[in-house]
């Protein structure tokens, strides 16, 4: 029982520094918490116990644990970044944050074609973390309340619309920003958690064989 004792808190230990790491990196308690932990045997104490700690987001915790350079892939040149003014909805199931639209999912949104925008060195570049193009989305008018935007009217693309106010004038809104890739900055520092967490072992089981 000392032995089980101690590994359910250098688990409990690792799985908090790792979640810690997580928050201290920028991101959501809610991310955090995709660090998950178990003990084995779960049924029956043993001298030789072991402990498990995954996430439950194992491709977003892997890059930033190694600091990886993000490419498109599938036949595609460039990577599409949203800007804050891309629309969002809620996916199904259990995420229910909302996250940024596809170009796809935009498109169908308005029922029109992002144009794009291309820097003069675009077609072909291989300039890297820098923007070399934008998708625009022309023809939108913002609404009041949200602050999100909206086709505008039949009316207002004809400019025979009854406000003369410019934010109720159609616009073009850049919806994405165009880079040929990302480098995703490594953040945590898993081995070192690791690492800690296996050095606490012996002291922790010595305070359990005592008590």
């Amino acid at each position: 029982m000392a032995a089980m004792k101690a590994m359910q808190q250098a688990e409990a230990g690792l799985k908090e520094e790792l979640r810690d790491q997580v928050l201290a990196a920028g991101f959501s308690e809610r991310f955090a918490k995709t660090w998950q932990g178990k003990v084995y045997p779960t049924n029956r104490p043993t001298m030789s116990p072991a402990a498990y700690v995954f996430s439950k987001a194992p491709s977003i915790i892997d890059a930033y644990a190694r600091g990886v350079t993000i490419v498109a892939r599938a036949g595609r040149r460039l990577l599409a970044i949203p800007t804050e003014d891309a629309p969002r909805k809620r996916s199904g199931g259990q995420d229910r944050q909302a996250r940024a639209m596809t170009p796809i999912e935009v498109e169908a949104r308005y029922g029109q074609r992002l144009r794009p925008i291309w820097r003069a060195s675009a077609q072909g570049s291989q300039i890297r973390g820098r923007a070399v193009g934008y998708l625009v989305m022309d023809g939108l008018v913002k609404r009041d309340r949200t602050n999100s935007f909206r086709r505008a009217s039949a009316a207002a693309l004809a400019g025979k619309g009854r406000s003369k106010s410019p934010t109720k004038q159609p616009q073009s809104v850049v919806m994405f920003t165009l880079v040929a890739s990302v480098k995703v900055p490594k953040k945590l520092d898993l081995q070192g958690a690791l690492d800690r967490a296996a050095a606490s072992l012996p002291q922790l089981l010595d305070a359990e064989w005592s008590r």
